[in-house]
């Protein structure tokens, strides 16, 4: 399995709602993909941010850096050449990052 398909794989297992991946190799070069998938409250990202680099690691992936885990609104997970935004729905409607990188 891909990086890719383990993160989005993760992500719905978890049960992070509106998952949305957006290619950016002809966009950007800070990487290839960005995935924004919201969870239900602070805990529950927090969760799902690690399920996610528990999988990672699980299938010898690695990733660079973790930011916002502890305030949890708002976990940046940079996994090189794909960035994972764990949201709480009030964050992702305010930056509404899919407009800016859509």
């Amino acid at each position: 399995m891909n990086k890719i398909d383990l993160v989005l794989k993760t992500l719905d297992d978890k049960i992070a709602r509106d998952v949305v991946s957006i290619d950016l190799k002809k966009k950007s070069s800070i990487a290839e993909y960005f995935v924004i998938a919201t969870g239900s409250v602070i805990n529950h990202n927090q969760a799902i941010c690690d399920e996610l680099i528990s999988q990672l690691k699980e299938n010898n992936m690695d990733y660079i850096n973790i930011e916002g885990y502890k305030e949890g609104n708002w976990i940046l997970c940079d996994l090189g050449d794909i960035i994972v935004h764990i949201m709480t729905k009030d964050y992702r409607n305010y930056y509404n990052l899919e407009r800016l990188w859509s």
